[in-house]
């Protein structure tokens, strides 16, 4: 644990708010340090509030720091500053933060180290407020915890108290369980006095202290482990003694089972033969449910066939209705077929029209643009001629512009030849593909017919096939149907092949079945011998298990002879297997013992001699081992004793050569001057035992010697030296000598014959249970008890099969009789069964020309309709074709008129010139030049008037063309004026007026179409919602054949339907009637039912032969009289034996109730006999009964050898755990070793007797029976009888103490303590005192021990809990109240203060004691502390001055004068 340098508190306010520390720094840096505090000014207030950065929360007195502090208002800020090391100098602060929630006390805790000059130190945290002048409040400082604990990595707040307790100690050694300890101290003032006031006695520090602290630091242990592992282990050892109990009792269940499972072996006679009786009822039952579920299911088809009949009425007149809807539907199809093909005409027509009308305006465009551009290149030439009027020309120039004139003439033919040409040649590539299609289509049309004849021959062979199959169809139905009229084939067929797989698999059933039962009935003689062996087969086997159990039992009573000779209590042992752990560690742990003791008599024979034995033992040599040993125990009788070697010892290196020069001291005592004579008499008493003089001297003498004296001594010498000096005394001497050892050597073999006598009996043991190990003994009796229940049920099983014999003889004839009638039966369903095959074939082929005959109509209807479209289209594209060929002839007709025109006649023989001149302008051209070479040219006035007429021309073309435009917006504006355009334009204006009147006639044909086609709808609609009334969410049917075979076919259906209905109606009458016959005798054998219960799942049905099925279908009332006699004949014989068995089971209950003692075992025995009702369940009981009873044995056993071990395993962790809390006892002296001069001596010293780990499990053993046998006695017990758990719980803790422990294996020896004194001169005394001794010191001194004790006490604990390396002078801390009490003298306080430092303890003390040397000898640091009034309030406020020990500091250490310094403080009110 690092020491203190600083405590601070901050608003820390107490007293009901009167008194208050403001926020006051106290520096110690590590060193001692004084409070001084009158008394009432907060001393136990100061500690507790200082406790609470260590031990948040922590009380103090029994008083809560919410009721000593006042938390209303502001936190209670505590921190504490620790010094990790010294070299470097590092700090950390422990800081918590007190305030109050609705919950109640609540804290905030913060841990942060830093190294000196940090800033964020202990004075750095901001507890107050300067700026407010106040503290500051929880959600200020929990703000500065948070953001030092973000930006430190060393800064931690914690959730939890334990994990601000578990980081302080485990990462700075500042451990909780020291600080209880300095808490308990504190709980009043002078506590060390009151912690030790409960201590006075050796055993009572031992008890109360010193066990307690020593099992609390052992890590993992719990004060109630020994406490819950004896409750369990005493709950075994009761459920011992319970079942040994109950196996006696349940061998009493056992027989009286016997005697009533005989009882009921006659019952089970008379209820096998009531049993086959019943069993016969059942099966007539069966046959009468059989007969009317048939009876039923024909009830049933009889009307499933009327509802089959009601929906093939109904389906009836869907197929009418559908039917009409047809009809009505193939007219309006017919309508909308015709309506079709005219919308088709017309809308082709139309398409035509709207075509001619494209040509023939797209003509008068081009005809228009033509005129246009004549009329353009006009102006152009009048313009010329205009502008040329005035020039005269020459006739030359006049015939050379004619002749280029009749050349431009020439290339103008030139170019339109041959753009007749071309559109000649584009016609004729237009007209190929077309002709192509013609040709393609006239030779499909072809094919489509010569198909279409096939077909139609297809169609009339069917035809002819159709009828043949009905005929013979109709001849198969009336041979193999009873009633052709009312049934179907298809129907009877499937009900023959049902029956026919029914009678297939029944007969294969019986058959197999037969087989079974005669392959059965054989075996049940080979298996009655089977029984035979196997019953001596099992007893052979039982005679064997027999045997061994009986070996073992016998060696098991020869083990157990041996035991009892070994120790009296073993023969008392039901098994060693119980106690086979126990007796094994028990011999084991004996025979080690007669191994030590051996060893000790060997150690006493080698004694009487050997003279080089008896030094062997001594740890500090001495002459006399006899007397060394002596010594040892007369130490708590004296004040000081102690050989000399141990006094020279005990000086270390102060011992002068002059003293080594005395030869006497292996043989010297030393004492104290009045105790030299009373030492002498103890040697004097026994001076019998000595071997050698022995010098006693006094502590000054022997001083006196260390000087070189010589002093005068009269040694106490041994009894034979003063007899042997004569001979006849020195013989006696030495025969007296030679009979002890000869005694000795006779002990020794005496512990020698018990170690063999011992180690054969665990030989033997070992050997019993190796070749009789507990399993392999619970296996044989588990097998002894498997036999005999084979036995039985073998014996049982013999008699199940003499009656299975009779069973299947009986079964084997029945079924005979029932194979041959159905075999009678198959043969005449097979020829039905295959005649109704040929007529379903017949039927299916039927079906598919049917379905033929459909395609083949649908195809042929397809045909027409594929023929009158590819005549559609030869007629479209005919029409086409003559178009185009049309245009070809006109074409050829421009060409040759081209060529035949006069103009090109003229001017054939000019080669050509090509320009983009038009006809019109140059032959007004040629005009104009032959004119002029007439010298008839125009005047200027004729030419502009020309001139003007072009450009109204012009004007007017423009206007005509934009509104063809207009008017005709899909125009083919590309379209180019031939020379024969006028007669085209003509041709399609006459086209155009034939169309229109072939629309106009389509169009009322149209319109009269159409208004069928509406009125057919309605009727098609009307028609369709009576359907969907009649039928709703359903469709019309549709029909494969001519609808006028489906009307025919519905006039025959309706005719049927009428004759079946007539059918159904008297078979449902007839089987009414049986019905009524059944439910009579079914009636009347099912009252009986409730008398014999023979319906129940228990009764299996009998098998009644076919005679008796016939018999009892023919007189079935008669039948079930005589049954039901039987039955109660039967059941008045089970009657009477009934009643035997109520009287065996009565008796068996008196048993049970009187004498099983276990509640659960006699209620499962009871309820077992209530409980079964059968011979085989009772039996069953018996064996299970049986098997429980070895189970719980078994159980019980096991668990008892399992408990046998956990108490050896406890047994040994109680030795071990007091093995460990001795050798922890045995440190705590060490814990107070002071080092003097360069010598650590130890203050106190533990004197613990030793056990060997034998003696102690064997006391231990001892005291866990003693135990036993306490709590079985009456005082544990309540005035109702039952055990005072309470009570008893609190005796065995008390039993299992730790310290109660010890005192068993220490076999009531006691723990002495041996204290020495520290002089005020820092030296420790020679002499060591007893605990109660040293407890009748002065007060100081008593006070100075108590202190040295606890203070080791600190070190203990903390060292447990941490390994603690200390690297500064001071490493420990302990704060007290007011600790010196009655001591305050230097001689009494300087050796606690020299202790204190020498363990490293920091001392921080509170007291009144505002005078005194002692405080500034010891406390460097002191702080005078008093309350002054507040100026504003009635409140006090704690002020301090401090006092500093200057010279101290100056010579030890001068920079912590600086560290000291003390900085003027802020006071807040």
């Amino acid at each position: 644990m690092p020491s203190i340098s600083k405590i601070r508190f901050t608003n820390v306010v107490y007293e009901d708010g009167l008194k208050r520390y403001n926020d006051e720094t106290f520096r110690f840096d590590g060193y001692n340090g004084a409070i001084l505090l009158e008394n009432g000014g907060g001393k136990t207030v100061f500690i507790q509030t200082a406790l609470q950065a260590i031990i948040p929360h922590t009380s103090l007195a029994d008083r809560k720091v919410k009721q000593t502090l006042q938390l209303d208002n502001y936190p209670a800020h505590v921190a504490i500053e620790w010094i990790l090391s010294e070299k470097p100098r590092r700090y950390l602060v422990t800081a918590v933060s007190l305030f109050l929630t609705k919950e109640g006390l609540d804290s905030y805790r913060y841990v942060y180290p830093y190294e000196p000059g940090n800033k964020n130190g202990i004075e750095g945290i901001p507890f107050v407020r300067p700026d407010y002048n106040r503290p500051s409040d929880r959600g200020e400082i929990s703000d500065y915890y948070q953001q030092m604990a973000q930006q430190h990595m060393n800064a931690h707040t914690f959730q939890t108290i334990k994990a601000f307790q578990q980081h302080i100690e485990d990462q700075y050694h500042i451990i909780a369980n020291e600080w209880d300890s300095i808490v308990k101290i504190n709980s009043t003032e002078g506590g060390v006095e009151a912690f030790f006031d409960e201590c006075k006695q050796t055993n009572q520090l031992f008890d109360r202290l010193l066990i307690p602290t020593v099992e609390g630091a052992i890590s993992g242990h719990s004060p109630n482990t020994f406490v819950d592992t004896f409750e369990k282990r005493r709950d075994s050892f009761k459920l011992y003694k319970e079942l040994k109990g109950q196996i006696e009792e349940n061998k009493a269940i056992e027989e009286q089972l016997n005697l009533y499972s005989l009882t009921y072996e006659e019952l089970f006679g008379k209820q096998q033969t009531y049993e086959q009786v019943k069993q016969r009822a059942k099966s007539v039952l069966e046959e009468i449910l059989r007969q009317e579920q048939r009876t039923k299911e024909s009830y049933e088809e009889i009307q499933g066939k009327l509802a089959q009949w009601d929906l093939a009425d109904r389906e009836q007149q869907k197929k009418l209705m559908s039917l009409n809807y047809q009809v009505e539907n193939s007219k309006l199809e017919e309508i909308e077929k015709v309506f079709k093909v005219q919308e088709e005409g017309l809308q082709t027509e139309k398409e035509s029209l709207k075509l001619a009308d494209k040509q023939f305006y797209s003509l008068k465009l081009a005809k228009s643009k033509q005129d246009y551009k004549s009329q353009q290149e006009k102006e152009i030439l009048l313009k010329e001629r205009l502008a040329a009027f005035d020039q005269q020309e020459v006739v030359e120039e006049a015939k050379e512009r004619l002749d280029r004139n009749s050349q431009e003439i020439m290339g103008y033919f030139r170019v339109e030849l041959e753009e007749s040409q071309k559109r000649k040649k584009g016609l004729l590539v237009e007209i190929q593909p077309i002709e192509e299609q013609i040709e393609k289509e006239t030779e499909k049309l072809e094919i489509e017919k010569e198909q279409e004849e096939l077909i139609k021959q297809s169609y009339n062979q069917n035809a002819g096939k159709l009828e043949g199959l009905e005929k013979q169809m109709k001849r198969i139905k009336m041979r193999i149907l009873s009633n052709p009229s009312q049934e179907t084939v298809e129907e009877q067929l499937l009900l023959w092949e049902q029956r026919l797989v029914h009678l297939d698999e029944e007969n294969v059933r019986i058959t197999s079945h037969n087989k079974q039962l005669i392959e059965e009935e054989k075996k049940v003689q080979s298996q009655l011998e089977n029984a035979r062996s196997g019953l001596l087969q099992k007893e052979r086997e039982k005679f064997q298990v027999q045997s061994i159990i009986e070996q073992a039992e016998v060696a098991h009573q020869v083990v157990k002879n041996h035991l009892a000779k070994l120790r009296a209590r073993w023969a008392t042992l039901d098994t060693v297997y119980l106690k086979q752990d126990s007796l094994t560690q028990q011999i084991q742990d004996q025979i080690r013992q007669f191994a030590i003791e051996k060893e000790f008599h060997l150690y006493k024979e080698r004694m009487a001699y050997r003279l080089v034995d008896d030094y062997e033992k001594q740890a500090t040599f001495f002459a006399d081992p006899y007397v060394e040993q002596q010594v040892e125990k007369w130490k708590n009788q004296f004040h000081l004793i102690q050989t000399g070697v141990q006094y020279l010892q005990s000086l270390g290196e102060f011992v002068l050569p002059v003293a080594l020069d005395y030869p006497l001291w292996p043989i010297t005592l030393i004492t104290t001057k009045s105790e030299v004579d009373q030492v002498k008499q103890k040697l004097q008493s026994v001076s019998e035992h000595l071997q050698y003089p022995v010098e006693v001297i006094s502590l000054e003498q022997a001083r006196a010697i260390m000087q070189g004296e010589t002093i005068k001594t009269y040694p106490v010498v041994p009894e034979h030296w003063k007899s042997n000096q004569t001979k006849t005394h020195f013989h006696e001497w030495k025969q007296k000598a030679k009979a002890r050892a000869e005694e000795t050597t006779l002990s020794r073999k005496e512990i020698d014959s018990l170690i063999g006598q011992w180690e054969k009996s665990y030989e033997q043991l070992q050997q019993f249970l190796t070749k009789y190990p507990f399993e392999y003994v619970q296996e044989q009796r588990e097998n002894l008890a498997s036999l005999h229940t084979s036995i039985q049920t073998l014996k049982i099983q013999q008699r199940d099969w003499e009656l299975k014999s009779q069973e299947c003889l009986e079964q084997i004839s029945k079924q005979k009789e029932r194979i041959q009638a159905n075999k009678e039966e198959y043969s005449g369903l097979s020829q039905k069964v295959s005649s109704g095959h040929e007529y379903i074939q017949l039927k299916k082929e039927h079906s598919e020309i049917n379905l033929q005959q459909a395609e083949l109509a649908k195809r042929i209807k397809e045909y027409n309709e594929l023929l009158r479209k590819i005549k559609t289209q030869l007629s479209r594209w005919s029409e086409e074709k003559e178009q185009i060929t049309e245009r070809i002839r006109s074409e050829e007709a421009v060409y040759n008129k081209l060529v035949d025109d006069d103009l090109h006649r003229e001017v054939k023989n000019f080669p050509p010139i090509y320009s983009n001149k038009g006809r019109i302008v140059l032959v007004e051209e040629r005009q104009e030049l032959q004119y002029e070479l007439r010298k008839i040219s125009s005047s200027r006035n004729e030419i502009t008037l020309r001139l003007d007429q072009v450009v109204q021309e012009m004007t007017r073309l423009e206007k005509e063309m934009d509104e063809l435009k207009r008017d005709y917006p899909e125009l083919d504006e590309e379209m180019i004026y031939l020379p024969n355009g006028q007669e085209l334009i003509d041709s399609l204006r006459n086209r155009r007026r034939e169309l229109e009147k072939e629309i106009e006639k389509l169009n009322k044909l149209y319109e009269n179409q159409r208004t069928l086609k509406v009125r057919q709808d309605q009727v098609v609609k009307q028609v369709l919602d009576q359907f969907k009334l009649a039928f709703p969410k359903e469709e019309p049917l549709t029909f494969s054949i001519s609808l006028q075979e489906v009307e025919d076919q519905l006039v025959i259906e309706k005719k049927k339907l009428k004759e079946q209905k007539y059918y159904l109606i008297n078979e449902q009458n007839r089987i009414g009637e049986e019905q009524a016959n059944i439910t009579k005798v079914f009636y009347k054998l099912e009252g009986s039912n409730e008398a014999h219960h023979f319906k129940g799942p228990s009764v299996q049905s009998g098998f009644l032969s076919e005679e008796e099925i016939r018999d009892f279908t023919y007189e079935r009332l008669r039948f079930v009289e005589e049954l039901t006699t039987q039955l109660r004949r039967s059941a008045e014989a089970v009657l009477k034996e009934t009643e035997k068995v109520d009287r065996a089971k009565d008796r068996f209950k008196s048993f049970c109730k009187s004498k099983i003692t276990d509640v659960k075992m006699r209620e499962m025995a009871r309820q077992g006999i209530d409980n079964k009702k059968t011979y085989t369940e009772v039996i069953e009981f018996q064996t299970n009964m049986k098997k429980r009873i070895q189970s719980a044995i078994k159980y019980s056993e096991t668990t008892i050898i399992n408990h046998d071990k956990d108490l050896e395993h406890f047994v040994t962790n109680i030795n071990s755990h007091l093995l460990t809390i001795a050798g922890e006892l045995a440190i705590i002296p060490e814990k107070t070793r002071v080092k003097i001069e360069d010598t650590w001596k130890k203050i106190y010293q533990f004197k613990i007797p030793e056990w060997t780990e034998e003696d102690g499990k064997s006391r231990i053993r001892k005291h866990i029976e003693w135990i036993l046998e306490q709590l079985d006695s009456e005082r544990f017990l309540t005035a109702e009888g039952t055990e005072d758990y309470g009570k008893i719980r609190k005796e065995i803790e008390t039993w299992l103490q730790s310290k109660q422990l010890l005192r068993v294996v220490m076999n009531n020896e006691s723990i002495k303590v041996n204290c020495r004194k520290v002089t005020n001169d820092n030296q420790v005394t020679t002499r060591s005192y007893s605990w109660e001794q040293s407890n009748v010191w002065s007060g100081g001194e008593k006070w100075s021990k108590n202190m040295t004790l606890f203070l080791g006490i600190l070190n203990y604990v903390a060292e447990k809990q941490k390994h603690i390396e200390s690297n500064m002078k001071r490493h420990r801390v302990v704060i007290m109240d007011n600790p010196f009490g009655k001591a305050s003298s230097d001689h009494v306080l300087n050796p606690v203060f020299f202790i204190a430092e020498q363990l490293g303890f920091q001392i921080i003390a509170l007291t009144a004691h505002a005078e005194g040397k002692f405080l500034r000898d010891y406390f460097p640091v002191i702080y005078s502390c008093r309350l002054r009034k507040a100026a504003v309030s009635n409140s006090q406020i704690m002020t301090k001055v401090k006092q500093l020990h200057q010279a101290f500091f100056q010579d030890h250490e001068p920079q912590a004068l600086e560290r000291l310094g003390e900085v003027e403080q802020l006071e807040l009110f």
